[in-house]
C-alpha cells in the first residue's frame, strides 16, 4: 500500500515538473514599446515596464512576435509596482485579469479604465494609489472600489456601476454603520 502511494506521488511529481519545464520553455519574454510581455500559447501577459519616467501607458490589444499574434490578456502581479510617474493607463478590451499589487505604490496614477471584460482583480492591485479619483469619500479605479478616503466615515454610498470592491477596501472603517 505504501509503495503504491509513493509510486503515485512520484508520478504526480514527475508530471508537475514536466509541466513546469514545458511552461518555462514555451513562455518567452519580449519587449514591445515600453512594455515587457511574457508570451505563452496565444496570449501575452504584461510583466513590467522599461521606462519608469513614463507618465502614460497605452496597453495594446496584441503584440506580434515571430510572425505570430498574441492577445494581451493580463497584467501580472507587481507589473507596474512603484512607477511613481505613471498617471494614466489605457487598457484594451482583451485584458481579463489584473494581478496582485500590479499598480501598487503608483503615487501619481489618477486615471485608469477598467473594462467590462476584466473578470479578476487580485488583492491590493491598487494599493496606496492615493491619486485615484475620489467620489463621495470613495476612491475608484474605473468601476473598482479601491479604498475609502476617510476611515472615520459612518455611511458610504457606492456609485452605480461599481463592479468590484477591493480586498481590505473598508477594513479600517471602524465607525461605519451604513
Amino acid at each position: 500500500m505504501m509503495k503504491s502511494f509513493a509510486l503515485k506521488r512520484n508520478k504526480a511529481l514527475t508530471f508537475f515538473i514536466f509541466c513546469s519545464i514545458v511552461q518555462l520553455l514555451t513562455a518567452r519574454n519580449i519587449q514591445s514599446g515600453n512594455v515587457i510581455f511574457a508570451l505563452s500559447g496565444q496570449e501575452a501577459s504584461i510583466i513590467g515596464m522599461v521606462d519608469s519616467s513614463s507618465t502614460e501607458m497605452i496597453i495594446p490589444l496584441y503584440v506580434e512576435y515571430a510572425d505570430k499574434v498574441f492577445d494581451v490578456t493580463s497584467i501580472n502581479d507587481r507589473a507596474f509596482i512603484g512607477h511613481n510617474n505613471l498617471k494614466k493607463v489605457s487598457l484594451p478590451e482583451t485584458i481579463r485579469r489584473i494581478g496582485s499589487l500590479a499598480f501598487a505604490f503608483c503615487d501619481s496614477l489618477n486615471q485608469i479604465n477598467i473594462t467590462s471584460t476584466i473578470d479578476t482583480i487580485c488583492t491590493d492591485a491598487f494599493y496606496n494609489c492615493f491619486s485615484l479619483p475620489v467620489e463621495d469619500n470613495i476612491r475608484y479605479a474605473g468601476c473598482f472600489l479601491v479604498s475609502i478616503s476617510d476611515n472615520n466615515a459612518q455611511e458610504l454610498v457606492i456609485r452605480d456601476g461599481c463592479k468590484w470592491i477591493g480586498d481590505n477596501a473598508i477594513s479600517n472603517c471602524h465607525e461605519l454603520k451604513k
